[in-house]
């Protein structure tokens, strides 16, 4: 199962777009992100996007789910994992963000890891861009999100949790141009380097 969180606050996002719904390539980020994964032949049913009641983003196919706490990327994983989890007969459980472009060679290296007895966290220095773990660690992951929560690390961030879970995490390093928008001007910047890039590749 994929889940994709898009239920957060956007304390610092301050376009008119929510950001999970900001246009790359002409699509929207979350279409996107579902339709990679959908690609790769995850089943729509097998695909879990959590939104909220103020951007119930509509997109075919697969499931929409409002969580009953969001405030915190955190909080919102647990109430996912609460409803999903353990219904899910697939091995693995695989966590993606909503506002991250992800990379066609990211999305696919995330989605066939085998973390087999560990937490595979994928990072780019101390930004986290996806969770995978399989049933055997569900446990664990849910009571380092739910430590993390009643010491209130770092405003809920994600990644604080897997500093102390009682398992073995592996972290893998996402070193291309998957990238997370939480400012409008990171989103600007981005497109900015997707158009340079472009120039120089027609200057060839």
């Amino acid at each position: 199962m994929v889940i994709i969180l898009a239920a957060g606050p956007m304390n610092r996002w301050t376009g008119p777009t929510p950001k999970h719904l900001v246009v790359v390539d002409g699509e929207p980020l979350l279409h996107r992100t579902c339709r990679k994964v959908a690609a790769l032949g995850f089943s729509a049913e097998r695909i879990v996007i959590a939104v909220c009641e103020e951007r119930p983003y509509r997109i075919d196919g697969p499931t929409r789910f409002i969580p009953r706490d969001r405030s915190s990327t955190r909080a919102t994983l647990l109430s996912v994992m609460s409803v999903f989890l353990s219904s899910d007969p697939n091995r693995y459980l695989t966590v993606l963000l909503g506002d991250v472009f992800y990379t066609d060679e990211a999305i696919a290296s995330i989605l066939s890891f085998d973390p087999k007895d560990s937490v595979a966290v994928f990072m780019d220095g101390g930004e986290i861009f996806a969770v995978r773990f399989s049933r055997m660690q569900e446990e664990a992951v849910r009571d380092a999100l739910l430590r993390a929560e009643l010491r209130g690390d770092n405003n809920g961030r994600l990644w604080n949790a897997f500093l102390h879970i009682h398992a073995k995490v592996d972290r893998v390093l996402i070193s291309d141009r998957t990238q997370d928008f939480d400012t409008v001007d990171e989103y600007l910047d981005f497109l900015r380097g997707k158009s340079k890039n472009a120039l120089l590749s027609q200057k060839r």
